[in-house]
């Protein structure tokens, strides 16, 4: 609308239903996500509102591609779900070498098919996330970052025993080195408390390291 508000709208149909003719298929009736994401940007200041719908066959269920803990990703153990997703993100820049930023996301969903007549289930998942970056840190396009915050994990569901005692911790810290304009790379590691939301399981510590190249 503005050069500092805009909008946006995305429909994504599911790779395996969308170019099958079955009834229950195709690029409107199998599974899909729809939303509008809502764009500030203020001088120094960004944020954005989003919200977005989206349905999944049973059995096909991944509520956040993968990440999370399995409770959250597929809440009713294989039975078509359908879901709204309510995120809000901010950046702000503290002058030319620092910037903070963050994201909380919630995610409110119903399970679509019942093999018996009783109530409606429904369950609630929640993530978030803080960052904190310094660009241009030890270099011209450097950048020390660091996360703190916890994956997609389940607050809520009727189905008992489907729901996580204990919440899960992410902790990272990268930095990235310019080596060019056209290539960088970024080592990095990052630990995880409570993985799959139960203090009982191991802590997981990872390190990474990525090389990206621009053309």
């Amino acid at each position: 609308f503005t050069d500092s508000v805009g909008l946006s709208f995305l429909y994504l149909a599911n790779q395996n239903d969308a170019p099958s003719p079955l009834p229950k298929d195709g690029l409107f009736n199998g599974g899909y996500s729809a939303g509008a994401q809502l764009d500030f940007k203020p001088g120094n200041f960004q944020a954005s509102l989003t919200y977005l719908h989206s349905y999944s066959p049973g059995g096909a269920v991944d509520l956040f591609g993968s990440t999370g803990t399995d409770f959250a990703q597929d809440p009713f153990g294989g039975l078509a779900t359908s879901a709204d997703h309510l995120g809000a993100q901010l950046n702000f820049k503290l002058g030319s070498r620092a910037s903070i930023g963050g994201w909380y996301g919630v995610v409110f969903s119903g399970a679509e098919s019942l093999d018996q007549g009783t109530d409606d289930l429904s369950a609630t998942a929640q993530n978030w996330a803080a960052n904190l970056a310094f660009p241009d840190l030890g270099g011209k396009g450097n950048l020390l970052g660091l996360i703190v915050g916890q994956p997609p994990h389940t607050t809520d569901n009727d189905v008992t025993g489907r729901e996580e005692q204990d919440s899960p911790w992410h902790f990272e810290l990268l930095y990235r080195v310019a080596v060019n304009d056209k290539i960088s790379i970024t080592p990095g590691a990052y630990y995880i408390m409570n993985p799959e939301g139960d203090e009982r399981n191991d802590n997981i510590l990872v390190g990474a390291i990525r090389t990206t190249f621009r053309f």
